[in-house]
């Protein structure tokens, strides 16, 4: 809990866009209370003022660059202040020909996230609706860490389509990330109806040793549940 130490109110007018006055970045200080600068926005070091959510915008953009280059952020300097504001002073001129790790369709984008001025960089929204993120696999784990807030009649909808998305995903994304999250509804009766075939579904793609360590275990207690009647008919 000592993490909410670092949180920062929100300092600005119930009527202007929110800002947050960020701590002076202090090398003396020990790494694990400073901020990774390979992720941080130029004006979290430049502005006294306050940063807004476009600060954000830029640790998303470093964030897409590390992903797709084996972990190093495209404005990685090893924590040297120097560096992050040379590299900083660079990023006006940043081409997505400096972006070859980063895939075709999202690099326009990314390199507009690493823009030093706030006000040019995509908002949140916007990035959203990129056709990159349109991917099915990528809406429907999506989906699946939104599904909290929905009721049955709304997840029922939404299982009953996932048999046609099933084969559209890589194997290892539906027995890891779906199968435990549909295990998760098994708790509430009503729903096993909806969600077990689609286990089902998965597991038939498994290897006897992946069924072993990541379906049977919890296929065993929807095996005793007797009601609604159709868990005993799908079984």
């Amino acid at each position: 809990l000592f993490g909410f130490d670092f949180c920062l109110p929100n300092t600005a007018p119930p009527d202007q866009k929110a800002k947050w006055q960020f701590p002076e970045y202090r090398p003396s200080l020990p790494n694990a209370l400073l901020p990774q600068l390979d992720y941080l926005a130029p004006e979290c070091i430049t502005d006294s003022s306050g940063v807004g959510p476009p600060a954000d915008m830029f640790s998303v953009g470093a964030l897409i660059t590390a992903v797709f280059n084996g972990g190093k952020a495209y404005t990685g300097h090893k924590g040297d202040l120097e560096a992050y504001k040379k590299v900083w002073k660079e990023l006006s001129r940043l081409t997505t020909h400096q972006l070859v790790s980063v895939p075709e369709v999202l690099r326009e984008k990314t390199r507009r996230l690493l823009l030093p001025e706030p006000t040019d960089r995509p908002h949140a929204q916007e990035l959203s609706q990129h056709d990159y993120f349109c991917d099915i696999g990528v809406k429907t784990l999506s989906y699946l860490d939104q599904m909290f807030q929905w009721d049955n009649v709304q997840k029922s909808k939404f299982y009953k389509g996932l048999p046609q998305l099933i084969p559209q995903l890589p194997h290892r994304v539906a027995m890891l990330r779906i199968v435990p999250a549909l295990v998760q509804e098994s708790v509430n009766p009503t729903m096993v109806p909806f969600v077990l075939p689609v286990i089902l579904q998965v597991a038939e793609r498994a290897t006897d040793e992946e069924f072993v360590a990541h379906i049977l275990p919890h296929l065993k207690p929807i095996m005793k549940i007797e009601e609604p009647i159709q868990v005993l008919v799908q079984l």
